[in-house]
């Protein structure tokens, strides 16, 4: 059975990346940022974080009234990234660990700076 997952929806990688192209203990949770996805191929989200990644992206909170359901102690005191970012399916299958609701898909397109997806391997060179 394949697992679908929609714009809103809150993901989280199985298992932490272990050595991929560099990528070592990536584990963040995810907003899908596609229409729908069965994340087995790239696809595009919004980074959350509990700690500010680099001075070249702003964070935004994430206040609990943005949260469809789910918002549970892995999402107290996170932050989005206010950038929509390329991410790679292979390095981890995906849970559903929340959902978005309208007014917290609202709050990220109203602080995105930009619309054109980052791919996460140009990121990760900024954070260097």
């Amino acid at each position: 059975m394949i697992t679908m997952f929609s714009k809103g929806d809150i993901i989280l990688p199985k298992l932490k990346v272990k050595s991929k192209n560099g990528f070592f203990n990536l584990f963040h949770s995810i907003v899908i940022w596609d229409e729908e996805t069965d994340c087995k191929v790239n696809f595009q989200g919004i980074i959350l974080t509990k700690i500010h990644p680099s001075k070249e992206y702003n964070i935004e909170y994430m206040d609990s009234s943005y949260y469809a359901f789910g918002h549970i102690s892995k999402l107290d005191n996170i932050y989005f990234i206010n950038r929509i970012f390329h991410k790679f399916p292979k390095w981890s299958e995906f849970e559903l660990i929340g959902k978005l609701n309208t007014k917290g898909l609202g709050v990220i397109e109203v602080y995105l700076e930009d619309y054109t997806p980052l791919n996460f391997s140009k990121y990760k060179k900024i954070l260097l």
